[in-house]
């Protein structure tokens, strides 16, 4: 303790400076006592141990765990329940934190023509006659387009018999059923569910069983020739796309154009296919 006067060191119960004579108060004398500065330090030792021990036990604090001397990465709740369960106290429960959403890709259609029509051609060209010998039927109205069934059973006698000359005037059902499933199986992939279909609707029948053996039309269009133009090739999402062509007949020797049908051909990416390429859906 010091005289605020003359500043002279005094002793803890000094009431007069001894140098100057000016009067110690009893505040200073207090404020300056050892005692009363260590209750103060005592009383704050008291209160932060009271604040952090209301806090450790009603578990808005954790504590560090401790294996064998090393301290863990995780940080065990104190549990102020009787059943010593996180479950009876709400506050003790680890909130998780909910893992960020990944934002959801969208595709963006694009023209792919110029790139993909080279790779596309050797299936195209397996639809090219058939679309084409139908397109005058679909153009004038006089046959209803679906795809269905009877339309992949007649395109692929169509193709055995016109295109690959594999199915003759005469050959036994079983042969033509066989051969016609591994056609389907080429064009429209194998999870296309297939069944044999008779028909003797279509226009200019293509094909039509009599007995246990097939006879075809072969006098269906003399002198023509098949065309196909592929306008457009526009993958619409990853690996799929679609197809705008336009099927025609020509005169046999001459570039005439004879009546023309627009179709959507929807094509899907297939390793195991043979031409790399699906169809999975045909539309006017």
């Amino acid at each position: 303790m010091y005289c605020k006067k003359c500043g002279t060191e005094l002793r803890e119960n000094d009431t007069f400076c001894y140098y100057c004579g000016n009067r110690i108060g009893w505040m200073q004398r207090m404020l300056s006592s050892k005692a009363f500065i260590g209750s103060v330090i005592a009383v704050f030792v008291v209160i932060i141990a009271a604040v952090l021990t209301y806090l450790i036990w009603t578990g808005k604090i954790t504590m560090p765990s401790f294996d064998k001397g090393q301290t863990t990465e995780q940080n065990k709740i104190v549990d102020s329940g009787k059943s010593g369960k996180d479950s009876d106290n709400p506050a003790a429960k680890a909130t998780a934190t909910p893992a960020p959403t990944a934002t959801p890709y969208a595709f963006t259609p694009s023209d792919v023509t110029k790139t993909m029509k080279k790779e596309m051609k050797p299936l195209t060209e397996r639809l090219k006659p058939f679309l084409a010998y139908s397109a005058s039927f679909y153009a004038n109205g006089s046959h209803r387009f679906k795809f269905d069934t009877t339309f992949v059973t007649t395109m692929a006698i169509f193709n055995l018999e016109h295109s690959d000359k594999t199915l003759r005037y005469g050959d036994s059902m079983s042969k033509v059923k066989k051969e016609a499933k591994k056609e389907i199986k080429k064009i429209f992939g194998s999870n296309y569910k297939y069944k044999f279909a008779y028909t003797g609707t279509y226009p200019g029948y293509v094909y039509r069983p009599t007995g246990n053996t097939i006879v075809f039309n072969s006098m269906r269009i003399p002198g023509k020739d098949y065309q196909m133009k592929v306008k457009k090739i526009t993958e619409y999402e990853e690996g799929k796309y679609r197809l705008t062509v336009e099927a025609y007949l020509t005169n046999a020797g001459s570039s005439v154009k004879g009546v023309s049908q627009k179709y959507k051909v929807y094509l899907e990416k297939d390793d195991s296919s043979e031409f790399g390429f699906v169809v999975s859906k045909i539309k006017l």
